[in-house]
C-alpha cells in the first residue's frame, strides 16, 4: 500500500516549501508531498542537516555534487541524479562530468574525478 501525495497541505511551512520547490524545480518534489507534508518536523530536520553539510564540508562544491551523483547512480535513484545535475548546471559547474559519471564513461573522466568517486 503506497501513501498518497498531499496536494494541498494545511501547514503553512509546508505550503511555503511547496511554493519554493515548484519555483526552483518546476514542480513540487514527491518526497515533499508524501513524507514532509505528513511530518513537517522532518523537513526542518532535513534542512538543518543540509545547512550543516554546506558549512562543515571542506570539499569543493563540484566534488560534493560528483559524490552525490555517484551515490545516486549506485542506488539507481534517477531523481537524485537529476537534482544533482540541475544543481551543477545552476552552479555553472558543467554537466559533462556528471553525464560521464552517470553513463559510467571512464574515458571522459579526469583521474582525480575517478579517484574521488570510487569507494
Amino acid at each position: 500500500m503506497r501513501l498518497q501525495s498531499i496536494e494541498n497541505p494545511k501547514n503553512l511551512f509546508i505550503k511555503i516549501a511547496y511554493w519554493f520547490t515548484k519555483r526552483q524545480y518546476g514542480k513540487v518534489m514527491s518526497p515533499l508531498k508524501v513524507i514532509y507534508a505528513r511530518k513537517p518536523e522532518l523537513l526542518s530536520f532535513a534542512m538543518k542537516i543540509a545547512k550543516f553539510e554546506e558549512k562543515q564540508n571542506s570539499l569543493s562544491p563540484e566534488l560534493r555534487l560528483l559524490i552525490k551523483v555517484a551515490t545516486a547512480t549506485q542506488n539507481s535513484c534517477t531523481f537524485c541524479q537529476d537534482i544533482a545535475l540541475a544543481q551543477a548546471v545552476k552552479g555553472k559547474i558543467g554537466k559533462e562530468k556528471f553525464v560521464a559519471l552517470i553513463e559510467k564513461d571512464e574515458t571522459k573522466m579526469q583521474i582525480s574525478m575517478k579517484k574521488s568517486v570510487r569507494f
